[in-house]
């Protein structure tokens, strides 16, 4: 689908309203990172979100110049489509004067190889396009188009799948996309339009003037975030609560700072039980973390899994939960990714399986 807010055109319809626009306000706020580092590719798709982002990091970079490029991932899911919308976002940055990257896979065809679903092939295939074209072009950021919507779908998407206090504050601001590692700089993944709603970013493109390309795969509610956004969302707003979203934003917000806390706490108590550590197996002390409460010991898993880049897309609260009922009381357990807990003795051994996906 092609939504226009009027024509491709640098000139504002009322510049005193663009300027003044609150979503330039939220964006130069939660960007200041970009500035102090110099450098920023944008991951853009061609829907309304990630195309406000472009056009207000533009804006924001003539008072803050840094050096800025698109990257754009093509899934082929609808080849026909796609093509045609990497087509477009390649001439749309031609006229921008922004270097344009894309990146192509045929994400339907790399689901059936691993054996993945669809959303999560194509995040994961999406996520290394990034790392790859920022590791190559020497960016130390990567900026995502996230909104406050996407926030509250997320929030849903974790509580229906099952979920601790750490699935309930979404998506972070910030996190590490390549950690640092031998004086080499690391690669940041931000998110400045958490405060934004989609429907502001729509606003802000009609004010400038710029068409977008909505994905018609976002309307398939053979996905679950799709149902989220489309069927469960709207039937809470209609039926319980018409500020649902403000209502899901805050306790994300709440929870995040929540588990600022929590993680400090964790951080120190699986620091003190880990014995040794290499990408396959891990081997802990159950003694020093059998002190603690078991939510405490969930979360020591969870960042464990975390620091190890262990796949975490299929652990849930109650994978961690059978975690820490093996730390206590002994056993074994299976758990996704092909990893391997036991408790031998004095100790708790984690095995990641030579053929774990």
């Amino acid at each position: 689908m092609n939504a226009r807010a009027d024509s491709v055109d640098s000139r504002y319809s009322n510049m005193s309203d663009f300027n003044l626009h609150p979503f330039l306000g939220s964006l130069s706020q939660a960007a200041e990172p970009v500035r102090q580092a110099g450098d920023a590719l944008l991951a853009v798709s061609g829907g309304a979100d990630s195309m406000a982002l472009l056009r207000g990091m533009l804006d924001l970079n003539e008072s803050h110049p840094c050096r800025l490029a698109v990257a754009h991932f093509n899934h082929k899911l609808q080849p026909a489509v796609s093509d045609d919308v990497a087509c477009w976002l390649q001439q749309t940055c031609e006229q921008l004067a922004i270097p344009c990257y894309v990146g192509v896979a045929d994400v339907g065809q790399l689901a059936v190889e691993t054996g993945r679903g669809i959303e999560e092939a194509a995040r994961n295939a999406r996520y290394a396009f990034l790392k790859q074209t920022a590791q190559q072009n020497s960016f130390t950021r990567v900026l995502v188009a996230h909104t406050r919507d996407d926030q509250v779908e997320t929030i849903l998407h974790h509580l229906l799948r099952g979920t601790g206090v750490a699935g309930l504050r979404g998506m972070p601001a910030r996190r590490m996309l390549v950690p640092l590692s031998d004086g080499q700089a690391g690669i940041e993944l931000l998110r400045p339009m958490l405060a934004v709603a989609r429907a502001q970013a729509v606003d802000f493109l009609r004010l400038a003037c710029q068409d977008y390309r909505d994905d018609p795969s976002n309307a398939d509610v053979a996905f679950t975030r799709n149902r989220i956004r489309h069927e469960l969302l709207p039937f809470l707003e209609t039926s319980f609560n018409p500020n649902i979203r403000d209502a899901l934003s805050k306790l994300a917000q709440q929870a995040g700072e929540l588990q600022d806390a929590l993680e400090q706490i964790v951080h120190q108590q699986l620091r003190g039980a880990l014995l040794d550590v290499n990408a396959d197996i891990v081997r802990l002390r159950w003694q020093p973390l059998n002190e603690q409460t078991r939510h405490v010991i969930r979360e020591s898993f969870a960042m464990l899994w975390k620091q190890q880049h262990w796949p975490r897309q299929r652990m849930s609260f109650s994978h961690y939960d059978r975690l820490a009922t093996l730390l206590l009381d002994g056993g074994t357990a299976s758990l996704p990714g092909g990893i391997v807990a036991e408790r031998r003795g004095e100790l708790v051994v984690l095995r990641r399986q030579s053929d774990g996906a």
